[in-house]
């Protein structure tokens, strides 16, 4: 999930981003695998979501035009999201800096487990801003959901190349292979994610009006953003073409994700990970 909302108030995109977030846990809840990914905003409101009525997002962190690397938890690799990452790469992430920042707001750990997102997330990174005091959480995974956060932009290393007037990056940005390789290796987990979803096109008219390269898309530099528009019926939901049938949404996510192991491209993948809120308040207390 990124912002991708048309411009309006902040309060109106905030609204769409709480219903989709509650959609998806809804379709989730009702056996449909509906993966969601939110990069820093899409993070932000994921935590804010489920956080409910407890203000979890905090201001006034120095990360903006920041590049640092992981401060991965110690369990991180275990992870749905990161167990795909080579072992040699995870640590360069831990002292390289791979992951490039462009937020100035967050959720810090003790907010994290005051709110009781620890019930719902894990957290397998927490970094500290440019002035090194203050903490946000960086990596998160649901534990009971298809859902991934981070508050970092991996895309970045591969996509964000503008450029001041005078030639100079506009961002502190990390194009190495290692920030690259990182990058597609968490692009590719989520692609995977995606395709254990059941909705699919029912035709070629259907499909045909869905492809990205219907959509306009103009360059904006130096900041390199990108909004596309997306329709949804009048009662807010998508067409019945996409949607599989309800006992078909049931058997698959309980097949594929909900207490058993799935496979994917001939590989074992980890089944979910069951809440584990002391253990985790143990290492967000620790950090």
């Amino acid at each position: 999930m990124a912002s991708s909302y048309p411009e309006g108030t902040r309060r109106y995109r905030k609204v769409r981003g709480k219903w989709a977030l509650n959609y998806a846990k809804e379709l989730n809840d009702d056996g449909d695998f509906f993966p969601v990914w939110g990069t820093c905003l899409g993070w932000e409101w994921m935590a804010q979501t489920f956080a409910g009525d407890y203000p979890v997002i905090t201001v006034d962190f120095d990360a903006e035009n920041f590049t640092q690397p992981l401060g991965l938890l110690a369990d991180a690799g275990e992870s749905r999201m990161l167990s795909g990452v080579p072992a040699s790469l995870l640590e360069k992430a831990k002292v390289e800096p791979l992951a490039a920042n462009a937020h100035h707001k967050g959720v810090s750990p003790d907010d994290f487990v005051e709110s009781g997102l620890d019930t719902m997330f894990r957290v397998m990174a927490i970094n500290a801003d440019r002035q090194g005091v203050r903490t946000y959480v960086s990596v998160a995974e649901a534990l009971d959901y298809p859902m991934y956060g981070l508050q970092w932009h991996p895309e970045k290393s591969q996509f964000d190349w503008g450029l001041d007037p005078d030639g100079t990056p506009h961002y502190v940005i990390n194009h190495s292979k290692d920030a690259v390789e990182l990058s597609q290796v968490l692009a590719t987990f989520f692609a995977s994610e995606t395709r254990r979803n059941g909705h699919s096109f029912t035709s070629i008219s259907d499909w045909e009006p869905g492809m990205f390269h219907n959509r306009d898309v103009t360059a904006s530099g130096p900041i390199n953003g990108q909004m596309y528009s997306f329709h949804l019926s009048e009662s807010g939901r998508t067409t019945s073409a996409l949607a599989p049938t309800k006992d078909l949404r049931r058997q698959r996510h309980s097949q594929q994700f909900g207490r058993g192991v799935s496979m994917e491209g001939g590989k074992a993948q980890p089944p979910l990970q069951q809440s584990s809120s002391n253990r985790h308040r143990t290492l967000l207390r620790g950090t």
